[in-house]
């Protein structure tokens, strides 16, 4: 699988360098060779997520990738979250933008960011950081993608 998570990185920023911006996207894997990219446009990110589990529920893949740029703020542990969450991250003066790939499978998720940064005037994004999140710890509106069945038979 990380042949596959590496390719998917090196087409995100392959598209980042030629286009400038990296819409969102999913690509689903299937077995050791499959690959179906779904794409949403006209769509918002909750009509995304309703779509993309209809479409995991239909084609039954084993990886699914969900690719999207994204602002993210570095959480300040001397405020309280109450505080910290009145500030949406498209708002914060913090800010970072960047880029986001969340790996997806029955047992549990990588999550990839890498910042998008200006180089002699075009946007590009630099090295990814993964964290992996056991499917235990998972939370927000992907944390359900797979069916239950497919989750207990990959664990």
């Amino acid at each position: 699988m990380s042949n596959v998570r590496d390719w998917v990185k090196e087409a995100v920023t392959k598209e980042m360098e030629e286009t400038g911006s990296v819409p969102l996207k999913a690509v689903l894997v299937r077995g050791d060779s499959e690959v179906i990219p779904v794409l949403f446009a006209g769509l918002n990110k909750e009509q995304v997520y309703q779509a993309l589990k209809r479409v995991v529920r239909d084609v039954d893949p084993d990886v699914v990738y969900v690719i999207s740029e994204s602002w993210v703020v570095t959480a300040n542990k001397d405020i309280p979250n109450e505080e910290a969450d009145l500030i949406v991250p498209s708002e914060h003066p913090d800010r970072v933008e960047v880029v986001v790939i969340q790996e997806l499978t029955p047992t549990g998720t990588c999550f990839m960011r890498a910042d998008i940064e200006e180089v002699s005037g075009r946007r590009c994004i630099g090295e990814f950081e993964e964290i992996d999140v056991p499917y235990s710890l998972m939370k927000g509106p992907l944390a359900d993608i797979f069916p239950e069945e497919k989750k207990i038979r990959a664990s």
